[in-house]
């Protein structure tokens, strides 16, 4: 029985990595959350649907987008290089 877990839990790994690289990541949260019912102490899941949350609050906040500006600005005029362009 705990094999067929084990096969269960990388099954829904698997499909939520895929969810993730395909941008649907409210899936992918929803399919960790499905494992979890499965098993509810695995690292790996918890660290990913942690790591997803994290994500997602980040993604929520209004400054995020001025700071790519602002990071991408400096990384342009911290180098000779950027300076020529």
């Amino acid at each position: 029985m705990a094999t067929q877990a084990q096969t269960n839990i990388e099954a829904l790994l698997e499909k939520a990595r895929g969810e993730e690289n395909a941008g649907n990541y409210g899936a992918a949260e929803s399919t960790y959350q499905q494992a979890l019912t499965v098993a509810p102490e695995n690292p790996e899941l918890l660290k990913r649907l942690g790591v997803r949350r994290y994500n997602r609050a980040l993604d929520a906040l209004p400054w995020r987008p001025i700071s790519r500006f602002v990071d991408a600005r400096l990384s342009l005029t911290a180098h000779p290089v950027g300076w020529a362009v």
